[in-house]
């Protein structure tokens, strides 16, 4: 996570850094005080930075919150896709794209764990239209993970007699770690991350991992 505060005289940040930065800290604070107990000049005065400045990149909290919930719903999804893409490209097989897209979640959540509990818990907080949409997107990714249960199943790579149930099964362990994960505790999220992959590939699905897969 980006500290809260920097020294005076630091760098401009680019636009999207400096984006990226105020939801890091909005999140912590978010969390630590519940999101309708902070304002916007806490999270500026947090960030060190003049009011003015963070409504330069956010019109309102609510856009902050619909920021801090896209970060780990739409924002993490779109990155997925890509990288899905140019695995089959590389002919990856279901099982071993199935492995690479939860390892990179994992990872992901665990380095933005207060994005995830705030957008979890104050995700009705925002408009129906955009909760909506943040479904659509979530909705759509659990069925590309079903899907590539399925594939697996089919090449006889996984076995599994509900991919859409294993799916939900494997997103919720997934999305779950990050509420107990802590580096201080002594286990690497590498660690952790290649541990949740093998009990969901080899212990929910009966498929073989690769060294490195």
């Amino acid at each position: 996570m980006t500290s809260p505060r920097q020294p005076t005289g630091r760098r401009r940040l680019p636009t999207g850094e400096r984006r990226a930065q105020l939801v890091d800290i909005a999140s912590r604070l978010f969390r630590e005080r519940g999101y309708h107990h902070v304002g916007m000049r806490d999270i500026a005065d947090a960030a060190d930075i003049k009011s003015a400045s963070l409504y330069h990149h956010f019109r309102s909290k609510t856009d902050l919150l619909q920021a801090i919930v896209e970060s780990v719903s739409e924002d993490l999804i779109a990155s997925q896709e890509p990288f899905a893409r140019a695995a089959r490209d590389e002919g990856r097989s279901g099982g071993e794209l199935l492995a690479a897209l939860l390892r990179r979640q994992i990872v992901y959540l665990c380095e933005h764990a207060d994005a995830l509990w705030v957008a979890d818990r104050e995700i009705n907080s925002l408009p129906s239209e955009v909760i909506a949409k943040v479904q659509r997107s979530r909705r759509r990714y659990q069925r590309t993970i079903a899907a590539l249960i399925a594939d697996g199943v089919r090449t006889g790579e996984l076995r599994s007699s509900a991919p859409d149930l294993v799916a939900f099964a494997a997103l919720d362990m997934v999305n779950g770690l990050s509420r107990w994960y802590r580096p201080e505790r002594g286990r690497s999220l590498e660690n952790v991350a290649d541990g949740y992959v093998a009990l969901i590939i080899k212990d929910l699905l009966g498929g073989r991992l690769e060294p490195g897969g």
